[in-house]
């Protein structure tokens, strides 16, 4: 039985006040989709370089005289561990597209931050396009590599999507392929309809997709306040919503398997983190999603955690939560010339009267972590044997 992508929900009724901005920007794009048709040439292969077009890619064999093919790329200033997250919860009811969201989402927004419910696509979920899910508005998803590969098909429709890491893991090549078939023997009234969906529609929308996942992924870089060293490239800055977000990079001369099976073992974290009295695991089996720990530091209220992601050697992400004081914290480990580099990003949100705190617990925690992160790199440089 093939599911709803998992998260996806009925919407509710939108206003004015979403209405209206998403109207406005559609007016603006206007002549990009009247036009589209006689630029074709040009945007069927908008950013790609020759060799991307010519490349096989997962899914050409599904449609192999496509009525329309077209090959988009961009390079994003993320390693691939931070764009894939941005593709795995498209879809409408879930995250959106990303692109003109009356269109395509209901006039909802597009979700500007990384939805937890939306991380879990599977090989045969569904990805909406529409609020009635079908295999006409809807691509099911036929192979999931994380952070390297994901397609999409529906009938005489694929849509495949890579991630070609660059730079050392530092950045990311993102390439998308989209084929389809007009079928005008078989359906002529829905092949007009795909056709002009396709041939005025599909550029615009695909190149705010892009341009947004872009934006998205490189937000982190241009949206802190730096507090920042040559080498660990160290962030942190206060949000809107009451949040301390710190984050902080190190390279490790050892390999992205050994970085990331350490640091996802919490009951390892007294070895590097002076603060931490003790962690204890509260599950049994081999560490993975849904991993949960209790852990007890210096001071403050004991913490539950617990592990809501995990894409090994690449991904993990974990909350925490207590009394005072909820976590976020994200890991991302790419491969270097020389062993590995390990990001870590934290959200710290405090409660009740420690939130008049929150500038200085930043700053406590911005140095903290600094020191944290050396001790892991000393520590697992240093040992024979992890």
């Amino acid at each position: 039985m093939t599911r709803l992508a998992e998260g996806a929900t009925r919407l509710a009724p939108i206003g004015q006040r979403e209405l209206l901005p998403s109207l406005g920007k559609v007016l603006l794009a206007s002549p990009l989709f009247v036009l589209a048709p006689l630029y074709r040439p040009w945007h069927l292969r908008w950013g790609a370089t020759d060799v991307e077009v010519a490349a096989a890619m997962p899914g050409d064999e599904i449609v192999a005289r496509p009525s329309f093919s077209a090959t988009r790329a961009i390079t994003i200033a993320s390693p691939p561990t931070d764009v894939w997250p941005w593709l795995v919860q498209l879809g409408y009811g879930r995250a959106g597209w990303y692109s003109y969201d009356l269109f395509d989402n209901g006039a909802r927004p597009s979700a500007s931050r990384i939805l937890p419910e939306f991380q879990h696509l599977r090989v045969g979920d569904w990805v909406p396009m529409a609020s009635v899910v079908n295999d006409t508005t809807a691509f099911k998803v036929t192979e999931l590599d994380a952070n390297r590969v994901m397609l999409w098909e529906k009938p005489n429709s694929s849509w495949a999507w890579t991630l070609m890491p660059l730079a050392a893991g530092r950045k990311t090549r993102l390439i998308a392929r989209l084929r389809t078939n007009y079928y005008w023997r078989g359906s002529p009234a829905s092949a007009l309809l795909t056709a002009i969906l396709f041939e005025f529609g599909d550029f615009p929308m695909m190149r705010k997709l892009f341009l947004n996942v872009k934006r998205r992924a490189e937000r982190r870089a241009t949206e802190t306040t730096p507090a920042r060293s040559a080498q660990h490239g160290d962030r942190r800055t206060l949000d809107a919503r009451g949040r301390a977000v710190i984050e902080n990079a190190v390279e490790i001369a050892l390999s992205p398997e050994e970085v990331f099976d350490y640091c996802t073992d919490l009951t390892r974290e007294p070895e590097w983190n002076p603060k931490a009295k003790r962690v204890e695991r509260l599950t049994a089996g081999p560490i993975g999603l849904g991993t949960r720990y209790e852990a007890e530091f210096l001071t403050g209220d004991p913490m539950t955690i617990e592990l809501v992601r995990f894409e090994r050697p690449t991904v993990w992400d974990a909350t925490g939560r207590s009394p005072r004081l909820d976590a976020k914290t994200e890991g991302r480990v790419s491969p270097t010339d020389d062993g590995a580099r390990l990001v870590i990003r934290m959200e710290l949100k405090p409660k009740g009267t420690l939130r008049l705190l929150l500038p200085v617990v930043a700053r406590y925690m911005h140095r903290q972590e600094e020191r944290n992160l050396a001790a892991i790199k000393s520590g697992l440089e240093n040992r024979p044997s992890i």
